[in-house]
C-alpha cells in the first residue's frame, strides 16, 4: 500500500541492436516513482518469465558497457514460470536497461573475434 514499500516502477520494452545485425529484447526499468510514506520494510525484486528450462543471465546495459547483473540456474528455471532474479528494482536510482538471455548467449559491447 506504499507505507512500507516503494511503488510505481515504470518499465519500457524495446530492443538493442548490435552493429553486427544482432538484436536483443530489452527492458528499461525506471527507479520507483514513490517512496515509502512510513519506513522501508520490504524491497522489490525483478522477476523474469523463463521461456524454457535453461540457465539464464541478466545483463544490465548503461549505453556504453554491459555488466552481469544476475544468473538464473537451470534448476530454478521452469518453462513459463516466473523466477526471482535477485535484482532489486527498489534499489535503482537511475533508469537501467536489462537484457534476459540464455547463459550460453554471447552479449558484449565488443565484437567477437573469429
Amino acid at each position: 500500500d506504499g507505507r512500507y514499500n516503494y511503488l510505481d516502477f515504470a518499465v519500457e520494452y524495446g530492443s538493442l541492436a548490435g552493429s553486427d545485425g544482432s538484436s536483443f529484447s530489452a527492458y528499461r526499468f525506471q527507479p520507483p516513482a514513490r517512496a515509502p510514506t512510513q519506513h522501508l520494510a520490504s524491497k522489490t525484486n525483478i522477476y523474469f518469465q523463463t521461456p524454457q528450462k535453461l540457465a539464464y543471465k541478466v545483463m544490465s546495459y548503461d549505453g556504453t558497457q554491459s555488466v552481469l547483473a544476475a544468473s538464473i540456474s537451470s534448476t530454478t528455471a521452469t518453462a513459463g514460470s516466473f523466477v526471482d532474479t535477485g535484482v532489486r528494482a527498489s534499489d535503482l536510482t537511475v533508469p537501467t536497461i536489462f537484457i534476459f538471455l540464455p547463459a550460453t548467449q554471447h552479449f558484449s559491447v565488443w565484437p567477437t573475434l573469429s
